[in-house]
């Protein structure tokens, strides 16, 4: 990929914000209560950073309720867009989702979004019923731009005509998972994005932290983070990294990082910004743990410029070592649905 190409915008993630009450044996979160948001808030402003990603699923809906609650009402200085993940099966049929729709813009005390995000498929309802009920949402003025997330490339490309046929609104944006070791929608679901000309957004990009090379297959875990196993979310991240085809790539990448003067993790990020398929119309989302400092340390990789064609080559190294590892980039029909089975499929690892 051309190194001169325009860089995508980038998006605050907010999965790991909850309320002090919030249960820590149910959910992944880092920053607890409505204060502690604002300097994460203020960090990202002062950066550029204008948008909100959250979602109905995150911390069990106490992600949007804390965002609701930040004095001054973050929508007078952020855009906000949310998702609507199918807990159960239905929970994406007519009347479930309108409840669960007008639920998350009560919390988050505002009357309407800029994304609603479809955050997976609902095997279990009819494409045709679910589109319809969010082209009544978006008639009515609710959100402006209609999205997808976790969903797989052939399901992209139905939608898309079910609306074109059907006179509804079309998705404009997907927003998936996808990091330097972890490429696998560059092979389908890409070039069906852009034939639909539907905008990409990334989530994971730093792979959960992993991307900073100071993880060993043997080493201890800091509790409450990524990978943390005695959590659900822990041992879904490890489910995807935790083996030496991983952490080999990683060593690589920091070999060859380290001999320019690079930390990896800040070429992971100028990779994704300069080297990646990402142009001006896709977005990386970049959450936040329990530093300011470390999101200000990923916003300010994101001012620098391209990488050595080294490093780039080493980007791809690491690519064909891990690929044939990698899990699908979208979300199986999952016939037994539960709270704990959407907490490790839904839309995670921001950072």
């Amino acid at each position: 990929m051309s190194a001169t190409k325009t860089t995508p915008r980038i998006i605050l993630g907010t999965q790991s914000f909850a309320l002090e009450t919030t249960d820590p044996t149910q959910s992944d979160f880092r920053v607890q209560g409505a204060e502690n948001l604002k300097p994460f808030l203020d960090c990202a402003e002062a950066y550029g950073v204008l948008e909100l990603d959250t979602a109905r699923v995150y911390c069990g809906g106490d992600t949007e309720t804390v965002i609701g609650q930040v004095e001054g009402q973050p929508l007078s200085r952020f855009e906000i867009s949310t998702k609507i993940y199918p807990l159960q099966a239905g929970d994406h049929a007519p009347e479930a989702l309108v409840k669960s729709f007008h639920r998350s813009l009560e919390q988050l005390k505002v009357d309407k979004v800029k994304i609603f995000y479809l955050h997976a498929p609902d095997f279990f309802t009819p494409f045709e019923l679910t589109l319809k009920t969010v082209d009544e949402l978006y008639r009515q003025g609710r959100f402006e731009q209609f999205g997808l997330s976790n969903f797989a490339a052939w399901q992209v490309a139905f939608i898309q005509q079910i609306c074109h046929y059907k006179g509804y609104v079309r998705p404009t944006v997907y927003q998936g998972w996808y990091n330097p070791l972890m490429r696998q929608c560059e092979r389908e679901l890409i070039p069906c994005l852009r034939e639909f000309g539907m905008k990409f957004y990334a989530y994971s990009p730093i792979a959960g932290g992993f991307l900073a090379g100071n993880y060993t297959i043997d080493g201890p875990v800091k509790d409450g983070t990524r990978f943390d196993t005695k959590t659900v979310l822990g041992s879904y991240c490890r489910g995807q990294y935790w083996s030496p085809l991983y952490f080999d790539a990683v060593a690589a990448l920091k070999t060859v990082a380290n001999a320019h003067g690079i930390p990896v993790l800040e070429a992971s990020i100028r990779w994704l910004n300069h080297h990646s398929p990402l142009g001006p119309e896709d977005g990386l989302i970049f959450g936040a743990n329990d530093r300011v400092q470390d999101l200000r340390e990923n916003l300010v990789s994101l001012q620098q410029g391209p990488l050595p064609q080294e490093v780039v080559q080493a980007f791809e190294d690491a690519w064909e070592k891990v690929k044939a590892g990698n899990q699908t980039y979208f979300r199986r029909d999952i016939r037994t649905p539960t709270k704990e089975t959407a907490q490790t499929s839904g839309d995670k690892r921001e950072e």
